[in-house]
């Protein structure tokens, strides 16, 4: 086996999606001896039932199964699996694109780094020249809001010895996968490698279970998770990683607070409740979003379309 680099993949109830990805990547996984490392939170069953179907899609497939972990600790559970000297870090319904995992080895032999990143098919444009990068600040301001995208990252084992113990004050905040890098870059020798390269794209089959919960994720969440970093990193960065998210995902924005609105998943109990994390990331002027909380859901969309044309008001 490949004992460079090894892939670590969290999965719940997302047997199919998986399956239908590894099937398209097994080739080059074999080609490569690139290992594959699944820490399976499902509650189905099926993935376990299913097993062998992906150890002859994939042969040497390593699974653990430990039911019922939320997100943060799957992702600490997969992390920790592998042995090699690094790890490529992929959610469940992300696909490597064709070459991508030879590019990675190469990049990896030509380049040592502590972390690498990579980017998805149609994810905004990040705002940092690719290379080498030891300014922390800098990553925490540019390339942060991108990193929180399970599947962008690479990590060096060395900071993933242990990982369940190490990084447990991570449980809880959604973006444990990143709480690593930002936690260990500001000593980091070697520094984090921004490939700037499209390498990964969604499984068209995929169906969020994120978006009903935006407002807590990508604004509560997010906000908590960033103030929370050390003092390594100073508050003036903070709160500009804060809103480089929604500004470049847009999730916090008119267009995607009006979907909300329409589906029902944003009211004003809700805004009331995370008043200060939505001043903190969104674009959106506060009373705005109040205002389009309390709308009849008929109405979001027209009332999103005038707001980003700037004629609803503050």
């Amino acid at each position: 086996m490949n004992e460079l680099l090894s892939l670590a993949i969290p999965t719940h109830n997302r047997f199919e999606i998986l399956r239908e990805n590894l099937l398209e990547l097994a080739p080059e996984l074999i080609e490569t001896g690139v290992g594959v490392h699944l820490s399976d939170s499902g509650t189905d069953g099926i993935t376990e039932a299913r097993l062998g179907e992906l150890q002859r899609i994939v042969p040497g497939l390593h699974y653990r199964r430990r039911p019922g972990l939320l997100y943060d600790a799957n992702c600490l559970s997969a992390l920790g699996m592998p042995a090699t000297e690094y790890v490529w870090y992929l959610g469940d319904s992300l696909r490597i694109l064709p070459g991508g995992v030879r590019r990675m080895l190469a990049a990896l032999r030509e380049t040592p780094c502590d972390f690498a990143v990579v980017t998805l098919a149609k994810r905004g444009p990040v705002d940092l020249a690719p290379g080498l990068h030891r300014d922390h600040l800098q990553v925490l301001e540019r390339l942060a809001w991108h990193m929180t995208l399970a599947g962008s990252t690479v990590y060096a084992r060395a900071h993933l010895v242990d990982a369940e113990a190490r990084y447990a004050r991570f449980l809880g905040c959604n973006f444990s996968h990143l709480g690593i890098v930002l936690d260990r870059l500001p000593g980091c020798q070697r520094g984090l490698l921004w490939l700037g390269e499209t390498w990964l794209a969604g499984n068209q089959r995929r169906r969020s279970a994120w978006v009903a919960r935006s407002v807590e994720i990508f604004a509560r969440d997010w906000a908590a998770f960033v103030l929370s970093l050390p003092d390594d990193y100073p508050l003036a960065s903070k709160h500009v990683a804060i809103r480089a998210h929604s500004l470049h995902t847009g999730i916090l924005e008119w267009r995607s607070l009006g979907r909300l609105r329409r589906k029902g998943f944003l009211d004003p109990a809700l805004v009331r409740l995370h008043e200060r994390s939505l001043r903190l990331a969104s674009g959106v002027p506060y009373p705005a979003i109040e205002r389009l909380a309390g709308a009849p859901r008929w109405l979001a969309g027209p009332l999103s379309r005038l707001g980003r044309l700037g004629l609803l008001g503050r």
